[in-house]
């Protein structure tokens, strides 16, 4: 999914995988805040921060059963007045997420 801002130019990527990826991720994004949260009603936790020039990356990563599901959701923008509109759009796209049974 790939959403595009104007005035400016920015878009929101979002990936998924069931590989565990959060060391890497905090090795490379800049990544430096964590924050447990429940989602859907599943244990999770969102890490937050930016790396290089006018960029930010959202990493969530969902354990249910055992199993890791990861959202990376990339916010990357040449226009730094853009964030809080990537902020409030990455609230809205997570609150749309609904899981159904395992594999999902």
């Amino acid at each position: 999914m790939d959403l595009e801002f104007v005035p400016g130019w920015g878009s929101i990527t979002i990936s998924k995988t069931n590989d565990s990826v959060e060391t890497m991720i905090k090795e490379t994004s800049g990544l430096d805040k964590k924050e447990e949260i429940i989602f859907d009603g599943k244990s999770a936790f969102k890490l937050s921060g930016s790396s290089g020039i006018a960029s930010s990356v959202q990493f969530i990563n969902i354990v249910t059963d055992h199993q890791n599901i990861t959202y990376i959701i990339s916010l990357t923008s040449q226009d730094d007045q853009l964030f809080p509109v990537f902020t409030s759009e990455f609230d809205q796209i997570l609150s749309t997420f609904k899981f159904v049974g395992q594999n999902n």
